[in-house]
């Protein structure tokens, strides 16, 4: 399912296992336990299960889109239940999604018992392609939303899932995955960091707001985020956490994790693989202008693949990666 123009909330996937499975960090705490159903609760009350809607489906001009989907039909698996079905059976609902057995230890902590529980995706971005497009990262932010018991006020918590992914036998398969787990905070944070978390035009993840609560990014990587906002709307995906430790498939430690770069999913409420050329050429010319030097995206704006600051590459076909390089 393509999504395209500024109503980019309700375009989000509402993945619910009532229909047919695809082919598959928080910064709050664990949800609370159970609580019981109320012992003069109408006999005849069907539980209430959680609105649902179509499983999420990559665009057909994502890069291996396939990837994508299995990526997100094994998360989606893993945290979608409905009343009468038991939340533990995570084995089964991965099975069924066409994830390996080995990724169920990795979210099995997710998991509690609810009475029900779907899963609200708002991007897979990739954090890497293996060479032959044979292995891959999936970085997936989330929404969960669950009820404890029937007429219980539904909860929320936002997740960032790094998925990886092998492809054999003509297909994805979800094989691990690491969940983002909050920093500890800061004592104090300088003001430009506190600016941002309070702007309006820059979406933030929980992820990578808690990033900024620990006072662990960068103070130029702030003022470029603030100077994009004064023109587009910017969507992060990722900071920080969430995102692999190292340049993918290398041993090279990435500037993410040194908190010196910036993925951006979507401008103006556009994801950036359906973004206009224009538009995503003048969002990575003024990171330069406003002082970044490792600028990749879905196309080189001086045309010249590999100059600096600029690269393209097919992991940045769906997102602009700001960044500053070590020096």
């Amino acid at each position: 399912m393509a999504t395209t123009g500024r109503n980019i909330r309700r375009r989000t996937a509402l993945a619910a296992l009532g229909g047919s499975l695809l082919s598959a960090c928080t910064n709050e705490s664990r949800p609370d336990p159970a609580a019981s159903v109320p012992p003069n609760a109408p006999p005849s009350a069907p539980p209430a299960a959680l609105p649902g809607a179509a499983a999420y489906r990559a665009s057909p001009g994502e890069v291996e889109p396939a990837c994508k989907n299995a990526a997100v039909a094994a998360v989606t698996a893993a945290l979608t239940w409905q009343p009468g079905q038991p939340a533990r059976a995570l084995d089964d609902r991965l099975r069924q999604a066409g994830a390996t057995p080995s990724l169920a230890p990795d979210l099995y902590a997710l998991v509690d018992d609810h009475l029900t529980s779907t899963l609200e995706v708002v991007y897979p971005q990739y954090g890497g392609l293996g060479r032959g497009r044979r292995d891959a990262s999936v970085m997936i932010v989330a929404r969960q939303t669950w009820r404890t018991a029937a007429g219980a006020t539904p909860q929320t918590r936002e997740l960032t899932i790094d998925v990886r992914l092998r492809h054999a036998n003509r297909r994805w398969a979800a094989e691990s995955a690491s969940v983002s787990a909050p920093p500890p905070l800061a004592a104090s944070l300088d003001a430009a960091t506190r600016r941002l978390l309070g702007n309006d035009g820059v979406v933030l993840p929980a992820a990578a707001r808690a990033d900024l609560l620990s006072g662990a990014i960068d103070p130029r990587l702030v003022r470029v985020l603030g100077a994009l906002s004064r023109t587009w709307r910017i969507h992060v995906q990722v900071l920080r956490s969430g995102h692999p430790r190292n340049v993918y498939g290398t041993a090279r430690l990435s500037n993410h994790t040194r908190g010196q770069a910036v993925d951006v999913w979507a401008i103006d409420d556009i994801p950036v693989i359906e973004q206009r050329a224009s538009v995503a050429s003048a969002v990575m010319r003024q990171a330069a202008a406003a002082g970044a030097d490792e600028i990749g995206g879905p196309l080189d704006p001086d045309g010249r693949n590999g100059r600096p600051p600029y690269f393209t590459n097919d992991v940045h076909k769906d997102h602009i990666h700001v960044g500053f390089e070590v020096r």
